[in-house]
């Protein structure tokens, strides 16, 4: 027996400490914070067991996930035509498909420069012969935990080199690449605009600072995660971070009338001029309470800045995109023969509810038994999903013009980890748990060239096995890595 499984008390102080003092922190939740003041995510005390196999493939996924959604986002018309059920039902959707659309007629031209961050997230299917990889989902837009996910690797390989924890450290990733793989794509596209700026710009035409725009949330409590990585950013590549809200920007930034940079004004870091800009909220209506949110979008959608993700990205993301793809055929259009057939594998049961490819044996099963399946909207941030009895009720009440928001995908029942010890507000507690791996990916390519297309390292995210959701931030999963089986 390992010491973990003694619940040492010695134990969780000693993580506690660890975790403090390399930045595996966050802001309290609202009402309970001061100045100064920081919390744990709730991380597990151990690693959780993840077959290799199935590790394996995930990463080997990874090119494949970055090339599909880049090609996707070059076929405007299909994301028109995939996406307009949605339109009526979804006004978030609605609104980013009228800036791609408004992006086509802009005065400013487009910058051919594309950055993805990207994280496809899985689970693992049990069943007959499994288990299997499955998708859940790719995030193109604010893909968050790459630094505490790295954190909380290197805390597991502290662990279990001190107290057993019942795994090896032979059994341990070599290596989570996320804390430098993201910021090094992230200054290879800050090098390839300095570049291409100045070879483009007429010598009367404003030099400013050049910068990172990092959009962030008012009142992040994330702000580890995206510190970390503004620190390495700085520390490694020289690269500069300044962080504005989306209501920051509408207040202080414009887009300059000749070169159509994306200049910001403020009284801490004076003129700089934004080479990325790099997405950490905007996933989710909320970021947009009002039209000044939304300006500010345009804003950035409009000048020359190296998007990550641009609104083509964002928009190849969604839950209805990824429902299409699964048909061998649509998916043909995007992937080669090997590829399509890696892409297919991993693929979960993804049905239309919408109107006029709605697959009406899908939802009568899933009317008939709600429990094995999950109706998804196009959102991201975790809550959102509907499950249980929950599917037949919105099934049976929604108008077909509201079903267009969502899509239908079978449940996956993953394997359940026994007893494991997770620290959350600071003490132990045991809990019966399943994993779901996020494999990080990053893409740069300028035109027709890719300069990088690569994995970029892992989260592992688990959950109580009796909750629906994952999402750390929105305050439902924990923060775990991987011990290969």
């Amino acid at each position: 027996m390992s010491q973990i499984d003694r619940a040492s008390e010695n134990t969780l102080e000693d993580a506690l400490v660890w975790a403090t003092s390399h930045g595996l922190l966050m802001i309290p939740p609202s009402g309970k914070s001061y100045p100064g003041s920081y919390v744990h995510p709730p991380f597990s005390l151990t690693p959780s067991p993840v077959p290799r196999t199935l590790f394996k493939q995930a990463y080997e996924l990874a090119e494949d996930f970055n090339l599909l959604v880049h090609r996707v986002s070059q076929d405007r018309e299909f994301l028109y035509e995939t996406l307009e059920p949605c339109r009526q039902g979804d006004e978030f959707t609605a609104t980013l498909l009228d800036i791609l659309k408004e992006s086509e007629s802009f005065e400013s031209p487009q910058q051919p420069i594309v950055l993805g961050v990207h994280r496809s997230d899985y689970m693992a299917a049990t069943g007959e012969g499994g288990p299997w990889l499955r998708q859940i989902e790719i995030n193109t837009i604010a893909a968050s935990f790459p630094m505490l996910s790295h954190a909380t690797c290197a805390l597991h390989r502290y662990v279990v080199s001190r107290y057993g924890a019942g795994c090896s450290l032979q059994d341990l990733p070599e290596h989570n690449a996320s804390a430098a793989a993201i910021p090094h794509a992230i200054a290879r596209a800050f090098a390839l605009y300095e570049q291409q700026q100045r070879q483009q710009r007429a010598q009367h035409t404003p030099q400013c600072k050049l910068v990172v725009l990092m959009v962030v949330q008012e009142g992040e409590r994330n702000v580890f995660d995206q510190r970390l990585l503004e620190h390495r950013l700085w520390d490694s590549h020289s690269v500069p971070v300044v962080r504005c809200s989306l209501p920051d920007i509408y207040a202080k930034a414009d887009v300059h009338r000749l070169s159509h940079a994306l200049l910001i004004t403020d009284d801490v870091h004076g003129h700089v001029e934004a080479a990325v800009t790099y997405f950490r909220c905007g996933y989710t209506p909320r970021d947009y309470p009002s039209q000044k949110e939304w300006a500010a979008r345009r804003m950035i959608e409009r000048s020359v800045s190296i998007k990550c993700p641009n609104v083509a990205y964002h928009l190849a993301g969604t839950k209805k995109i990824q429902q299409v793809l699964v048909d061998p055929a649509r998916l043909a259009r995007y992937a080669d023969d090997e590829g399509s057939a890696r892409l297919l594998r991993c693929f979960a049961g993804l049905y239309s509810v919408s109107d006029p490819d709605a697959d009406q044996a899908a939802m009568q099963r899933a009317i008939a038994n709600p429990h094995t399946f999950v109706l998804k909207p196009q959102r991201e941030g975790g809550g959102n999903n509907l499950y249980g009895h929950d599917v037949r009720t919105a099934l049976q009440s929604m108008t077909a013009t509201e079903r267009g928001a969502f899509i239908l995908m079978d449940r996956i029942v993953p394997p359940v980890r026994a007893h494991t010890p997770v620290v959350k507000e600071g003490a132990l507690v045991w809990a019966d748990t399943t994993w779901e791996l996020g494999v990080y990916s990053v893409f740069l390519a300028h035109g027709p060239a890719t300069h990088v297309n690569s994995a970029a390292g892992h989260l592992l995210r688990s959950k109580v096995a009796t909750s629906n959701e994952t999402g750390i931030a929105a305050g439902f999963g924990f923060l775990d890595s991987p011990c290969l089986t």
